[in-house]
C-alpha cells in the first residue's frame, strides 16, 4: 500500500502508521494543496485517537488554513 492509501485511506489502518504516511504526504512540495489538507486531518483524527490533542488540534487548524472550506475539519 502506497504512503498516500495508508493515510487517505477510510480502511482500518494503525494510527502509528497513518502518522507517518500523512507526514510524508504533508512534506511533499508536489502535493496539491487539497492533498495536504485531508492529509493534516486525516493525521488530527490518528493524533486524536492516540490522545494526542494538542497535536490533533494543531492538524486540524493546519487543514483549515489551506482549505478554509473544508467543513470536516
Amino acid at each position: 500500500m502506497s504512503a498516500s492509501s495508508d493515510c487517505v485511506s477510510d480502511d482500518e489502518v494503525e494510527a502509528s502508521t497513518r502518522i507517518a504516511a500523512c507526514t510524508r504526504m504533508i512534506e511533499d512540495p508536489t502535493e496539491p494543496v487539497a492533498n495536504r489538507a485531508t492529509a493534516y486531518y486525516k493525521r488530527g483524527e490518528a493524533r486524536a485517537s492516540q490522545g494526542d490533542y494538542d497535536r490533533a488540534i494543531a492538524d486540524l487548524g493546519q487543514a483549515i488554513d489551506l482549505d478554509s472550506k473544508f467543513a470536516g475539519a
